[in-house]
């Protein structure tokens, strides 16, 4: 009786707690971003009637509940807070047409992403159009035309990064300031781009800019139709490479970026060390 006891005491000690809640409001979903202390391997469940939705944490700990009014037509209200038994944390909502839910983890199991749209549309998204079939011959020539594409492309990229590292170093001596892009009178910290485009090279655009720390920064290029994702400052690193339906908006960027912060810290600070230690080891030589 008394393990028992200790068992059911020591559970909220291996549980996460809820750091920041973020909601994205599109036209056809709403997006709830939820971050944690820890990486969260708890289970979630859902139930649904009478206008209410309820998603069951398991393994998760709040301070406070959280109650948040939403003007959209697909939920109406947020209501966070913690079950009658205290074994988990339910996630409300609120809505006046059906709806479908699909939660999903960050890599490093420290967001949770909870989308939400009507159930009418969903289904409409679900429904592939017709698609004609091809035959073998042309099939085959499609495909070593993608691999040829995707060659030049990369090529293409290759050349195009150091172009951008090249004037980026160049900016920076002339301004004594990181990640200045534009040409005018150069401040200590520019806040990120939003809504325009700035030409770096030849045909290449940065739509987006979010920075990490004082020296480095993620930003979305844009090149021929392709959109890159790119670590700028104390390395230069392509991170991902998609097409223009992956990231369509500065919304879509705030998203992918929370998602990916912790992981793009740990990168760094890995760099850092494994440069420190270097550093010791010649020292010590």
């Amino acid at each position: 009786m008394r393990f028992l006891l200790l068992l059911f005491i020591s559970l909220p000690i291996f549980a996460s707690n809820l750091l920041t809640y973020n909601i994205y409001e599109r036209g056809d979903r709403v997006d709830i971003m939820l971050s944690f202390d820890s990486a969260y391997d708890g289970s979630l469940k859902q139930q649904s009637g009478n206008g209410v939705t309820d998603l069951l944490l398991s393994d998760l700990v709040i301070d406070n509940d959280i109650d948040k009014s939403i003007n959209s037509d697909i939920i109406q209200n947020l209501f966070i807070t913690t079950t009658a038994d205290k074994t988990a944390t339910k996630v409300e909502l609120k809505w006046n047409e059906p709806i479908s839910i699909t939660a999903s983890k960050t890599a490093d199991k420290f967001g949770l992403r909870i989308r939400v749209a009507k159930l009418n549309q969903a289904i409409k998204t679900v429904i592939p159009p017709n698609i004609k079939t091809k035959d073998s011959t042309n099939a085959s020539y499609d495909i070593d035309s993608k691999y040829i594409t995707v060659i030049i492309i990369l090529f293409v990229l290759l050349i195009v990064l150091f172009f951008v590292k090249k004037m980026i170093m160049k900016q920076k001596i002339a301004a004594n300031s990181p990640f200045t892009v534009s040409k005018g009178t150069p401040t200590k910290k520019q806040q990120p781009v939003k809504n325009s485009f700035v030409p770096v090279g030849d045909g290449v655009e940065v739509l987006y800019e979010k920075s990490l720390d004082e020296t480095n920064k993620v930003a979305l290029l844009s090149f021929e139709g392709k959109r890159y994702l790119v670590l700028f400052g104390s390395s230069n690193v392509l991170l991902d490479k998609f097409g223009e339906d992956k990231i369509k908006d500065e919304e879509d960027f705030e998203v992918f970026f929370e998602e990916n912060r912790q992981k793009l810290g740990r990168y760094l600070e890995d760099r850092r060390n494994s440069l420190n230690s270097y550093k010791d080891m010649m020292s010590k030589d």
